[in-house]
């Protein structure tokens, strides 16, 4: 009698300490399970105690509030797909609806367009150098060197 007691006492200590339960204990047969390990897949179980584990098709992710595999929607990369800065700015996704542009240099504005002085445009010509102007007095910002410095203006076409 000791034997029997001690080996049931054993086997249901064995049962309740080393073996993993059941996730299925408590749920009704067929009912679908999120699995915690991978959002992937899900369980379905047969019983309290059989259960299989199954994955999501075509990449999808269950939703335990459903009860269903979703397909996820695609990430948008919206600076590769619009290209919104401009004038070389670098583009920074937020979210698929969402970005901001880093300017360069001489650039400003919510996509790079707008630019903080007129040298920027390139306005003297080749082999000319712009140079920026701080004035309050003149309308123009810059001044064209030409001709290896022996000129200037507003472009090199026009020498002084």
């Amino acid at each position: 009698m000791f034997v029997l007691i001690f080996s049931l006492f054993f086997i249901w200590f064995f049962l309740k300490f080393f073996l993993v339960p059941s996730p299925c204990v408590g749920a009704s047969s067929l009912q679908k399970l999120a699995y915690p390990k991978d959002k992937t897949k899900y369980i379905q179980c047969r019983d309290e105690f059989h259960y299989e584990i199954f994955t999501c098709p075509n990449g999808g992710e269950y939703n335990d509030q459903t009860n269903s595999c979703e397909l996820l929607s695609p990430i948008i990369d919206i600076c590769e797909q619009e290209k919104p800065c401009l004038n070389d700015g670098h583009c920074l996704r937020l979210s698929n609806s969402s970005f901001k542009c880093n300017c360069r240099q001489d650039w400003t504005g919510e996509r790079c367009e707008t630019p903080l002085n007129s040298c920027v445009k390139k306005p003297c010509g080749p082999n000319a150098d712009c140079r920026k102007l701080i004035t309050a007095d003149y309308e123009q910002d810059y001044v064209c060197v030409c001709h290896a410095a022996r000129g200037y203006g507003l472009s090199c076409q026009e020498g002084v």
